[in-house]
């Protein structure tokens, strides 16, 4: 997967000139895991202006093993290397960006991250996060409805967030940029090593290193104001990643069950600001900070409020209320069939589909309304079908992928580098000009009708309506209770189980 990746990102135009590959590799992969980097640098390093393998040592004191820690490390390694060269210019022009194995960046990502960075002024660029739409899709059709399903809701969530940020603000999320300015700030100070969620934090403990900046500012000169000055800056040219696959349907869905208590570790985030929060209000006074500030700050713990509690309470009342009202029912049902009294069991079914008309009946509009928006009947469901459906079927017809080899010639270095035949996930497809595109694993390629459009939204409808909420209880409220516990008994000591992904 690393190598598919790596064969993407050299795509880009200024990759020989620019581009610097540092691949954070763990020391527990053992000799296997070096030979691995070995290999992939001696293939690929004509195609970057440079490329080198960090080996994170095992059981560092204070640390967490995971993604934070190892792109700390990789971060202070390349420091070293590159330190001499990096003095002479300006750190704001210097972008990172942190990414999975198997995360496709859109060839033309690093070129929109340089243009979008480069036009702002250089205090706006120091205090920016620039984010990609990460869609989970490249093995959507391999893996179990309940693991699908758990794909169109990060979909939806990641898109709406980068959308709109009038009210709630966007996080970064596992595939993201910055400057070296910002990670380097000597507040930031590059990732912490003890915590989980790598991507959320990142984005929270840059969000109150301006403040704090500004608050220490504050106490030399009074005229400087406590304002939030990090965002997340979208760039709308997608990562695609894998979901979460192992051998075999219950296997999947076990992996894809110990990715989600990873990430329902996330809960601690909410403890962070809360945290910083406080600790800011207490070290100058909370009437020193403007109202816009505590505002903007409150909306970061509402959206992981939201995120990791209220949603999970939402998923557990509608699935308690279900069990309770229609387990019984169901019971009864069985029991006249059992008994063979069918006119019994027609008198029951007439029986309770008066009761639920009733008692829908007996509902004010308003209450109707929000019955319907909580349950899987409302025409909220029906757009985030179709926005979901949209992607999988640009994706599922080529479109994504014709556009950009349309757009982008490859190098000649690339073409001779990368032979069609041996990309896992490229197998006969070819594009006029002989160049690769990728395949959804078990679809084939090529324009759907109309008919099969629709027949495809309806699937996923039918992938949300029947898996969204058995998905969400067993993915995210048991995870979050299980986290909740774990952090009440052992603080953040979780061992970091990384995900399986399809080779």
């Amino acid at each position: 997967m690393l190598k598919e990746t790596l064969d993407n990102l050299a795509r880009s135009h200024m990759a020989q000139s620019c581009v610097h590959v540092v691949l954070a590799m763990e020391a527990r992969e053992g000799p296997e895991g070096q030979e691995k980097a070995a290999r992939i640098v001696e293939e690929k390093k004509h195609l970057f202006a440079d490329i080198f393998a960090t080996f994170h040592p095992k059981g560092l004191p204070g640390e967490i093993a995971g993604k934070s820690s190892n792109t700390q490390f990789a971060f202070r390694q390349a420091l070293r290397k590159y330190g001499a060269a990096l003095c002479q210019n300006d750190l704001s022009k210097i972008f990172l960006t942190v990414a999975d194995a198997d995360t496709l960046l859109h060839p033309q990502y690093l070129s929109a991250l340089a243009y979008q960075g480069l036009t702002m002024g250089k205090e706006e660029r120091s205090w920016t996060l620039f984010q990609p739409p990460v869609l989970l899709s490249r093995n959507l059709f391999s893996v179990p409805s309940l693991t699908r399903s758990t794909s169109h809701a990060t979909l939806v969530f990641e898109l709406a967030g980068l959308s709109s940020q009038h009210v709630f603000p966007a996080f970064a999320f596992s595939t993201y940029s910055m400057t070296l300015a910002l990670a380097s700030h000597p507040e930031v100070d590059g990732w912490d090593v003890d915590v989980i969620a790598e991507d959320h934090h990142m984005f929270c403990k840059c969000y109150f290193a301006a403040l704090w900046e500004l608050l220490n500012a504050k106490k030399a000169s009074n005229e400087v104001q406590i304002v939030p000055r990090v965002k997340v800056q979208p760039i709308f040219l997608p990562a695609v990643s894998f979901l979460v696959e192992a051998d075999g349907y219950f296997a999947s869905l076990r992996a894809r069950f110990q990715q989600a208590r990873r990430h329902m570790q996330g809960i601690v985030e909410l403890g962070y600001v809360m945290l910083q929060w406080i600790r800011l209000s207490t070290s100058i006074g909370r009437a020193q900070i403007p109202k816009r500030t505590h505002l903007s700050v409150a909306l970061i713990a509402i959206k992981m409020y939201i995120m990791h509690i209220v949603s999970s309470c939402q998923c557990f009342s509608l699935v308690l209320v279900a069990t309770c009202r229609i387990l019984p029912r169901v019971g009864e049902l069985l029991r006249h069939l059992q008994l063979g009294s069918m006119g019994a069991l027609g008198e029951e079914l007439r029986s309770q589909l008066f009761d639920l008309g009733g008692s829908w009946s007996s509902m004010s509009s308003a209450q109707q309304a929000l019955t319907a928006a909580m349950s899987q009947i409302s025409g909220i469901m029906m757009l985030y079908t179709i926005t979901c459906a949209i992607v999988a079927i640009d994706l599922m017809e080529g479109t994504y992928h014709r556009e950009i080899n349309s757009s982008l010639p490859a190098p000649k270095e690339f073409e001779k580098e990368v032979k069609v035949d041996e990309r896992p996930l490229c197998r006969s497809a070819k594009n006029q000009d002989g160049s690769c595109r990728l395949e959804m694993p078990g679809v084939p390629e090529g324009r759907r009708s109309w008919l099969a459009r629709i027949a495809f939204i309806m699937y996923i409808l039918v992938d949300n309506t029947l898996s969204g909420y058995p998905a969400w209880a067993i993915f995210a409220v048991i995870p979050v209770l299980l986290a909740g516990w774990s952090l009440l008994r052992r603080g953040t000591d979780f061992e970091y189980v990384v995900a399986l992904k399809p080779n």
